[in-house]
């Protein structure tokens, strides 16, 4: 059986768009995400800052992760944990309140943030963030493998794998002292300080690398990283900045589906169910099929298959099997035996000698309907016929 052009059509349309809905699945499916970025609270490799996260979340502490743009931090209301100097991707620069600088927004407004210091952090909070007292900051070079004492504000002293320091400060800069180290051979250096900005405050911590998951078990780590969030969080919930890192959380699913490339994915979609529906909306039976109605009666079988083939633009061919069923019935009713080559205009007429108003049908026999309107009135004359029970 030959296929119309619309249907070669819908079937060519439909491989081509599922073919280019694979091919964008898999260009996409090989992006990189946050899960598996240094200090993320959800990446379990070494790096990863997952196992301080759930550490906190067991000792009963609101700890989460925070995957919204900066501009949605509420000042006052957590303890921010930068992971290190933030990262958007370009589907993150589209979404409203992304700007770095809302960073300083947050501290400004009493806000909290958390962060590890080194060169590049530094240079972002001094150059983008505009915040002149991180030029008061620098971190101190050492060889020395030794294990720092820690000296908190608790009163606790803790051991801390030998690492990185900040040099010590200026009693009338604007930094202060949290966390004192010290170990032998050096003199006393801050591990961790703070600073007013506005009416929140910046945590810096020197050796962010104590909180890795590959390291977090040695010495007082979890210690050390469980006191610093008591100290900073106040009772507020301790989030995990992982927007910072590329993930993100879209307001809505209708947003995320119609940004950057899922709204491809989504063009491609709506593209295959409007040909699904197209494709169905045309669907049509041959007039070849079983008939569905099995117990129907043969005027009505032969009314089926005559609707099926006006649909296909066979008027004619439609117009006949509806006078060819009535005679055969009419035929059958009056027990007239059919003459194999007998013309429609000859059974009408035999039909006619035993019920006059039947002759009506001459008229179509002799010029069968060519449209739909004079189709169907030869089915309402035809109607009209039927004997009443």
């Amino acid at each position: 059986m030959s296929l119309s052009w619309r249907a070669l059509l819908v079937r060519l349309l439909s491989v081509l768009m599922a073919l280019g809905l694979s091919v964008l699945l898999l260009l996409l499916g090989g992006g990189d995400d946050a899960p598996g970025r240094p200090h993320s609270s959800l990446n379990r490799s070494d790096a990863g800052w997952s196992a301080w996260r759930r550490m906190l979340e067991e000792l009963g502490y609101p700890a989460r992760t925070f995957e919204l743009p900066p501009g949605k931090a509420g000042a006052g209301e957590m303890l921010l944990v930068l992971p290190g100097v933030p990262e958007q991707s370009e589907e993150q620069q589209a979404l409203p309140d992304h700007e770095r600088s809302q960073y300083r927004r947050f501290l400004e407004n009493g806000g909290t943030l958390l962060a590890p210091a080194d060169e590049a952090l530094l240079a972002f909070l001094s150059i983008e963030l505009e915040l002149a007292i991180s030029d008061e900051l620098s971190i101190a070079e050492s060889s020395s493998i030794e294990p720092w004492e820690a000296s908190l504000p608790t009163g606790e002293r803790l051991k801390l794998a030998g690492g990185t320091a900040f040099e010590p400060l200026d009693e009338s800069g604007a930094w202060r002292e949290v966390v004192l180290g010290s170990r032998p051979g050096e003199p006393e250096r801050p591990l961790v300080v703070e600073a007013g900005v506005g009416a929140g405050r910046l945590v810096l911590v020197s050796d962010p690398t104590l909180f890795e998951n590959g390291n977090i078990r040695q010495l007082d780590h979890a210690l050390y990283a469980v006191r610093l969030a008591e100290l900073f969080s106040a009772g507020l919930p301790i989030c995990f900045d992982e927007f910072s890192l590329g993930a993100w959380s879209p307001p809505s699913a209708i947003e995320l589906a119609l940004r950057g490339p899922n709204a491809w994915i989504s063009v491609h979609l709506l593209l295959l169910a409007g040909l699904f529906v197209w494709m169905r909306a045309h669907t049509a039976a041959f007039a070849r099929d079983p008939l569905p109605l099995t117990r129907s009666s043969a005027l009505e079988r032969a009314r089926q298959r005559a609707r099926s083939l006006a649909r296909a633009q066979l008027v004619e061919a439609a117009a006949r099997l509806d006078l060819e069923a009535f005679l055969v019935r009419e035929e059958r009713r009056q027990g007239l035996r059919t003459r194999s080559q007998a013309t429609l205009e000859q059974r009408i007429a035999a039909i006619a000698a035993r019920r006059p108003e039947c002759s009506v049908l001459s008229a179509h026999a002799l010029k069968l309907p060519r449209d739909a309107d004079a189709l169907e009135r030869l089915h309402e004359q035809l109607q009209s016929l039927q004997p009443h029970p």
